[in-house]
């Protein structure tokens, strides 16, 4: 199932003739998964890094991913993504301790 979503994930990215010239790269994470028959979905955290003006950027995203079985293997059916809310409050306390 790790393998679908690196597959889908480089699908995405060369599918969009309109992304930036420097390619975004989507670490997943935190990985868990669920199949039933015909079903399975995956949640995990996506880490997408980006680079603007030679500027990394790196954006955490709690993901679910749902797939349909198919003849010949898998295939997603939805997939939601929403900012990691948590980490980047840690990240700006971690920054920016309390007194400073």
């Amino acid at each position: 199932m790790e393998a679908v979503v690196e597959d889908v994930i480089e699908q995405d990215d060369a599918a969009d003739p309109d992304a930036a010239a420097e390619p975004l790269e989507v670490v997943p994470c935190h990985l868990g998964r669920v199949i039933a028959v015909d079903v399975a979905w995956v949640t995990c955290t996506e880490n997408v890094l980006s680079q603007v003006g030679g500027r990394v950027s790196v954006t955490s995203l709690l993901a679910t991913n749902i797939f349909e079985r198919v003849p010949g293997g898998w295939r997603m059916v939805h997939h939601q993504a929403s900012r990691n809310v948590s980490r980047e409050m840690r990240h700006r306390r971690d920054a920016f301790p309390a007194g400073t």
